[in-house]
C-alpha cells in the first residue's frame, strides 16, 4: 500500500506499519518522533540528504538578502568523507539595524536541538532602543565547543564591525 495524504487509518499502529513497509520498500529512512493520538511526525529521507540542503539554504538567504553574511563549514576526515561542522547565518537587515539602532550590548545564549538532526543552535541578540530583544545572528553546529564558540564571535565581530 502507497501511503497518500488524507488517507484513513483504523489505528495509529497500522499507520506506522504502513509507512514502515513503504519506507523498506522505497529505501527511505523514517524516523518518529514522540506522538500523540491525532498526529505522528514523518521525516522523509536520510540525514545526509537533509544536511546536504544546507547549500542551497545558504545560498538561497544570499539571494534573497543581498549584503547577508552565510557561512558553511565542514570536516573532511582521512578517508574523504565529509561531515557537517558548522552554519552560520547574519542577515543583513538584522546587522545593520542593530548597527544603526541598537544598545551596544549584546548577550550569547545556546541550546541543544533535539529533532532528527542533533547539534547546537547558537545565537546572539541585542536590546533595542525599547529594551526589546533583538536578533542578530545565530550558528548551528554539531558540537559546541571554544573553538566553535570562536567561530561564530569572529564571524560576528567582522560582521558587526566592531
Amino acid at each position: 500500500m502507497v501511503p497518500v495524504a488524507g488517507m484513513k487509518f483504523s489505528n495509529p499502529l497500522e499507520l506506522k506499519l504502513c509507512l514502515t513497509n513503504y519506507a523498506v520498500k522505497n529505501g527511505y529512512d523514517l524516523w518518529y518522533e514522540k506522538s500523540d493520538n491525532q498526529r505522528l511526525l514523518e521525516i522523509e529521507g536520510s540525514l545526509k540528504e537533509h544536511y546536504a540542503k544546507t547549500w542551497s539554504y545558504g545560498e538561497e538567504i544570499k539571494r534573497t538578502n543581498p549584503g547577508s553574511t552565510v557561512k558553511m563549514d565542514v570536516d573532511v576526515m582521512p578517508d574523504g568523507t565529509t561531515y557537517f561542522s558548522k552554519f552560520y547565518d547574519c542577515l543583513k537587515g538584522l546587522k545593520d539595524g542593530w548597527i544603526e539602532g541598537c544598545r551596544r550590548v549584546i548577550g550569547l545564549d545556546g541550546c541543544f536541538l533535539k529533532g532528527i538532526c542533533r547539534g547546537q543552535l547558537l545565537s546572539v541578540i541585542g536590546r533595542d532602543a525599547n529594551n526589546h530583544i533583538y536578533p542578530i545572528a545565530w550558528v548551528v553546529v554539531a558540537l559546541e565547543s571554544k573553538e566553535t564558540w570562536k567561530w561564530f564571535i569572529d564571524l560576528l565581530i567582522d560582521n558587526l564591525r566592531m
